[in-house]
């Protein structure tokens, strides 16, 4: 019995030890400026940015398919708007990334030039490479938009090298920021084979299989959220947006198609139930870092003007009467270099009178409160917005000509269409991050299914077996 315990709690430290919410928290600045923003901004406001945040992304992915496509079988010399589309797609997607390096590396200086140069050069390498190795392959050229991704890098290094060579040589610390912020791109590089090989393996087994199969989906997650946060180093302002933004985009895209391909109602309740069990979770970390905030409040006078305060104004009250806590290494202020000073707290200053170690602790679990809390917040809004995506793109496409050439889609009519769509049933200051990474991942998952990229993970490639058979 008592090997059993043993045993259990380890499991248990190992699980806490991956969930990656439970270690990090906000800084001063992010606190200041998530009070002052609760503060000046309105219910409707943020409401409208949800409603909206969607639309950007569909928009630009609907026009760019409203060009019509020419038949694989035609020959990629006949299918010149689809390298046009290719390139136009690639420059995009480029562009993105650009936007989270600059908000994540901000001691890089981005011009407008620097940034359309960095966007076209290497996008147009890739193209060409993919045109002369289709010529040799055949077409669809197999995994079309991998196959870019090595010309593509050296463009994008050959360009950082023009552009920022010199300040890289000087800036050890910029360098390393760089290279790390590499490592995190792999690793979303990475996810564009996992996915889709999980996708194909999905569809490829029975329903019973299927049930069990969905248990893989949340070692993914917990695998590559730890990769990206470990690089992402002690930028926690930044984790719950490049972490979730990226891998729970991406798993909610794939959880919105395996859902599509589900062969049983077992199956979508499967998923559901992980779902389900991995918010409960999390909710359960915020509770159990709560308790320790309530106590504390618990013993601020009924009389006392900051008793109906929320826990992040208790907390900055502290730190504006406490100049040493400010000092604090595990309070760090900035996250990412080169904030400007954070709003203040302009509630009256009315001393609280907690030890000093109370107030540490205090401040320190709000701050890992707030940095948690985020993070289930960004979970649930990918969850509910890239099913609603993924659905509207779907009606959308299925409107369009260039629905022959989406797998997913051509053989749909409008009852399982509609069938289909029933089975898949705060971030106004951060936009930047927030479309570039909704743009990046749905752009790519989608355009990477036409079949004129090759995306073929039985790896038969059958095309091209007929081409020279």
């Amino acid at each position: 019995m008592r090997a059993l315990r043993r045993l259990c709690n380890g499991i248990f430290e190992v699980w806490m030890y991956l969930q990656v919410e439970l270690h990090g928290s906000y800084s001063i600045y992010r606190m200041r400026l998530l009070n002052n923003y609760t503060s000046s901004t309105s219910a409707l406001r943020a409401s409208i940015f949800l409603a909206m945040a969607p639309f950007p992304c569909l928009a630009i992915l609907t026009l760019i398919d409203c060009v019509p496509l020419a038949p694989t079988e035609s020959g990629y010399r006949a299918n010149f708007l689809f390298w046009g589309r290719n390139y136009l797609t690639i420059s995009l997607m480029t562009r993105a990334i650009l936007e989270q390096l600059h908000l994540t590396v901000p001691s890089l200086h981005f011009t407008t030039w620097r940034t359309l140069s960095i966007s076209v050069i290497p996008s147009a390498g890739s193209v060409a490479f993919m045109l002369a190795m289709t010529s040799l392959i055949g077409f669809p050229l197999p995994f079309t938009l991998v196959v870019g991704i090595p010309v593509w890098f050296l463009g994008l290094v050959i360009c950082f090298g023009i552009f920022f060579g010199a300040k890289l040589r000087r800036e050890a610390a910029l360098r390393k920021e760089l290279l790390n912020y590499i490592v995190v791109i792999a690793c979303q590089v990475v996810l564009t084979f996992i996915y889709p090989a999980y996708l194909y393996g999905f569809r490829a087994i029975d329903s019973t299989a299927q049930t069990f199969y969905v248990l893989l989906l949340p070692i993914i997650k917990i695998a590559t959220k730890n990769w990206i946060s470990f690089f992402l180093g002690s930028k926690d302002d930044l984790k719950p947006q490049v972490v979730i933004l990226n891998i729970e985009v991406f798993n909610a895209l794939y959880v919105a198609s395996s859902m599509q391909n589900a062969t049983s109602i077992t199956t979508t309740l499967a998923l559901m139930l992980v779902d389900f069990v991995l918010a409960w979770i999390s909710i359960k970390d915020v509770n159990h870092f709560l308790v320790g905030i309530t106590s504390l409040l618990d013993k601020i006078p009924a009389d006392h003007p900051l008793k109906t305060a929320n826990f992040v104004e208790v907390a900055l009250q502290m730190l504006d009467e406490d100049a040493q806590l400010k000092k604090d290494v595990s309070l760090r202020y900035f996250s990412v270099h080169h904030y400007p000073d954070a709003p203040k707290n302009k509630k009256a200053r009315v001393h609280l009178d907690p030890t000093s170690d109370e107030r540490t602790e205090y401040i320190q679990k709000t701050a890992q409160v707030l940095f948690t809390t985020e993070f289930i917040v960004l979970i649930e809004f990918t969850e509910v917005i890239i099913p609603f995506i993924y659905s509207i793109y779907t009606i959308a496409m299925f409107e369009l000509p260039n629905r022959v050439f989406y797998p997913q889609i051509r053989a749909l009519d409008r009852t399982s269409l509609f069938s289909m769509l029933g089975n898949i049933a705060i971030y106004d200051r951060e936009w930047r991050m927030v479309q570039s990474n909704l743009f990046l991942w749905i752009c790519y998952t989608i355009q990477n299914s036409l079949d004129h990229n090759g995306a073929d993970f039985s790896w038969q490639f059958s095309w091209l077996k007929n081409a020279h058979g």
